[in-house]
């Protein structure tokens, strides 16, 4: 390969040598013609890397946001590829470890950092990228409180990458988190920083490792490093999205607050039938009130905030086999604001609950005491199927902002999904909210009500019960307007 050094990569000069490795090295350089430094990365041509590089850099250099350090040019001659990006005066998680003699961030600012490197990189999974390998070394802090991440693609295409793309930037966010925490770093020695205690084959969790580390984080942990100590009931992290907002709810605990503020995203405007007009639609995070077992609630997006109906086909209509009835409770029961089923329901499309004599009705009849369970499973996960459930019958259309739960067990995932019509397929209704890991008593809510005649609370993961396997269910649910 060729070794010699480039004085100038196009009209940019290399002026400082910044570090050298495995055949690539990094320059502080200057961009003459806008009187400005830049980073410059030099590979040689005859690298087998270095197609790759290039084709990365040029794919990345397209993505604009501010959390992102900017790819500039690409500059190619016979001899080298050159990866010409904008210079960030900051330093690396593994100079400020360096500089701070090893001692961690503190939970606070390691929450702060890993929800802004998730929220940039969740942006990034939209396009159908990723950044694919993050280390220490990724990621950098300025003196204005900025984080910025350094690499998207790039360091993958030259360095490589233990997993895919997805899995393996939640895993770098993971492990930026965890060292945060801890100023250890969960796959050995990395830039610096030393490698995370384990305890057989598992990582230790940071509230295992340093002092005053809240059980949230240990599940956020869990969630997403490969590798690390398990936690009952919590699933790993499939959508950085997800990711990003379980860390804003444990940042908005750090910080006193309830919850995170919700970012709005646009979406294309339809039309809607209740209301007879044109509604901008726009998708927000929902908010839990209540906080689950583990500290961590996972929200998500529904389909659209004002509950436009789903069209479907006569096929996917479910057909119940009991007509509505009247129940116990009466109007005059009920706390204000609340809406009284006509009927409840098995909802049980996969056939999962055969045998089942639990009475749904025992969900909504005012009643502490009894109770709607579930059939036992062996997993939590209902031996790997996608999920059962009840649904409440409103008797009619209605908007709904809230439902209120009181469960059985803690540690369930549940859904709360509503629908003008019974579909078969539950991910056709439109999702009102969502906990995992939830604790016995929840309150399930968005900032805009969602409308539907039927409110379907659908679990997809069960607590573990006291006489063994994973049982959940529901001993009291209240609708609300």
């Amino acid at each position: 390969m060729t070794s010699s050094i480039p004085l100038h990569a196009g009209r940019y000069s290399l002026e400082h040598l910044v570090s050298r490795s495995q055949g690539v090295t990094l320059w502080r350089g200057e961009d003459p013609a806008l009187s400005r430094p830049v980073a410059i990365t030099v590979i040689a041509a005859d690298d087998p890397r270095a197609e790759a590089v290039a084709d990365a850099a040029r794919d990345a250099a397209s993505l604009e946001a501010r959390a992102l350090v900017r790819i500039l040019d690409v500059v190619t001659t016979p001899e080298h590829v050159m990866i010409v990006c904008e210079w960030v005066p900051g330093r690396t998680l593994a100079d400020t470890y360096e500089n701070r003699d090893g001692e961690p961030l503190g939970a606070a600012v390691a929450v702060r950092m890993a929800v802004r490197v998730a929220s940039a990189l969740a942006d990034v999974h939209a396009t159908g990228r990723t950044h694919g390998r993050l280390r220490p070394s990724s990621v950098l802090m300025t003196q204005d409180d900025e984080v910025r991440v350094r690499g998207v693609s790039i360091d993958a295409a030259l360095w490589g990458s233990s997993a895919d793309g997805i899995v393996a930037d939640i895993h770098g966010v993971g492990s930026l988190l965890y060292a945060g925490l801890t100023g250890r770093w969960p796959d050995g020695m990395v830039d610096g920083v030393a490698a995370a205690p384990r305890s057989g084959e598992h990582i230790l969790l940071p509230s295992q490792v340093t002092a005053e580390v809240p059980a949230a984080i240990d599940v956020l942990i869990a969630r997403s490093v490969i590798g690390a100590g398990t936690v009952r009931g919590a699933l790993p992290f499939t959508q950085m999205r997800d990711f990003a907002d379980a860390l804003r709810v444990v940042q908005g605990q750090l910080e006193g607050r309830r919850a995170p503020r919700a970012v709005p995203v646009q979406r294309r405007s339809r039309p809607h039938r209740t209301f007879g007009r044109m509604a901008g639609v726009a998708a927000s995070l929902v908010t839990v009130s209540a906080v689950s077992i583990f500290g961590v609630i996972t929200f998500t997006n529904a389909t659209s905030p004002w509950g436009s109906a789903v069209q479907a086909s006569n096929s996917e209509i479910f057909t119940k086999t009991a007509s509505p009835s009247p129940l116990a409770i009466s109007g005059n029961d009920a706390p204000a604001g609340t809406f009284i089923p006509v009927d409840v329901s098995l909802f049980d499309p996969f056939n999962l609950e055969q045998g089942s004599k639990s009475d749904p009705k025992l969900a909504t009849d005012s009643s502490d005491l009894t109770q709607w369970t579930t059939g036992k499973y062996s997993t939590y996960d209902l031996d790997g199927n996608r999920g059962t459930g009840i649904v409440l019958d409103l008797g009619s259309a209605r908007s709904v902002s809230a439902v209120s739960l009181k469960l059985v067990g803690n540690g369930s995932s549940v859904q709360v999904r509503l629908s003008s019509t019974m579909l078969k397929d539950p991910a056709k209704w439109t999702e009102l909210a969502r906990a995992v890991g939830a604790a016995n008593e929840i309150d399930l809510r968005a900032p805009r009500p969602v409308v539907g005649q039927y409110v379907l609370l659908w679990f997809t993961g069960l607590p573990l019960a006291d006489t063994g396997g994973y049982v959940g269910g529901v001993r009291e649910a209240l609708v609300r307007g």
